[in-house]
């Protein structure tokens, strides 16, 4: 009995690791979003989304209006950023624990660009 409720708290914990990596896909996913509304001229944006990812389609679209070489730049750019997101969701489903610490830093950084901005 006892080993049985062992094996349950540890499925328990692996679910919840990875609900929690799964956020990083989620972040990503909405920041691609939040930049497909920019580019379509939408005024949308999710919250969960990065605001880095925000702030560079505002950018470009205030300093480089109508410029095909800037919406490139600032494609691959998003892109990069979330391709890094989705990276650490891949890893923290691996269990690395370095992947949630570096999420969460890199969250928090984006947070304060937000609350800067």
């Amino acid at each position: 009995m006892l080993h049985g409720v062992a094996v349950q708290q540890k499925l328990e914990c692996i679910e919840e690791v990875r609900n929690g990596a799964n956020w990083f896909y989620w972040i990503a996913g909405l920041s691609i979003v939040n930049t497909l509304f920019t580019l379509s001229g939408s005024d949308h944006s999710f919250a969960a989304g990065l605001g880095l990812t925000s702030f560079l389609d505002a950018s470009v679209a205030i300093i480089f209006p109508a410029s095909t070489a800037a919406l490139a730049i600032e494609i691959t750019v998003s892109v990069a950023i979330v391709v890094f997101w989705l990276f650490l969701g891949l890893r923290a489903n691996k269990f690395d624990s370095w992947a949630f610490v570096v999420g969460m830093i890199f969250y928090g950084i984006d947070l304060f660009i937000v609350l800067y901005l």
